[in-house]
């Protein structure tokens, strides 16, 4: 079944047997090559490129807020804390599709229980904390990578014309964190829920 396992869609495999000479006699071994398709291997890189682009974590909370120092620099009771991460790729196109999707996003209960109420129908508000660790990569060791964040300077004007746009399409308070500032940030989850957003191109 392990054999069949490894031989895949779009993945080609080989193998080999080797004999080594043991105390008690000749062992055999099997060595499996595995190689990918050019077909699979474009899949793989599309994925890897679609991982870089900008990040939502929306958390759904009846109060959340950020202290810096012992000091609350943010509060909100009901709404959306949102972490926001940027890559070097994102774009004007990227904040303004997220900024809509975060401001219509329903997924507060309607009378019927229902996710199909945003934030600002329900008098909710806004909490946009910057988050470079959304992009950290961990496939390799287990010391994550943060290569793919934006650079600090980049990020920070991308984060600022995000709060921008989400502020000019958001009925209701629009709170934020302290760009690459040491934050202490509590939260009650409401349900839990907790949504991904990206944006794609």
């Amino acid at each position: 079944m392990m054999w069949n396992a490894l031989l895949r869609k779009n993945t080609r495999c080989s193998a080999t047997r080797k004999t080594r000479t043991t105390g008690s006699g000749k062992l055999c071994l099997c060595v499996m090559r595995v190689s990918m398709t050019r077909k699979r291997r474009n899949m793989v890189e599309s994925i890897q490129k679609a991982r870089t682009l900008m990040k939502l974590v929306i958390q759904r909370v009846t109060s959340a807020k950020v202290e810096i120092c012992n000091e609350t620099v943010a509060a909100i009771g009901r709404g959306l804390l949102v972490l926001v991460g940027f890559c070097a790729k994102d774009e004007q196109k990227d904040i303004d599709r997220l900024a809509d999707k975060l401001c219509k996003l329903r997924v507060f209960e309607d009378a019927e229980g229902k996710m199909n109420v945003s934030a600002s129908e329900v008098g909710g508000a806004l909490l946009l904390v910057p988050n470079f660790t959304l992009y950290a990569d961990t496939f390799a060791g287990n010391r994550p990578s943060f290569a793919a964040a934006a650079p600090a300077t980049m990020a920070s004007a991308l984060f600022d014309a995000f709060v921008a746009a989400v502020r000019l399409r958001f009925v209701g308070d629009v709170q934020t964190g302290v760009f690459q500032a040491d934050m202490a940030v509590s939260l009650v989850n409401d349900g839990p829920v907790t949504l991904l957003a990206e944006s794609t191109r």
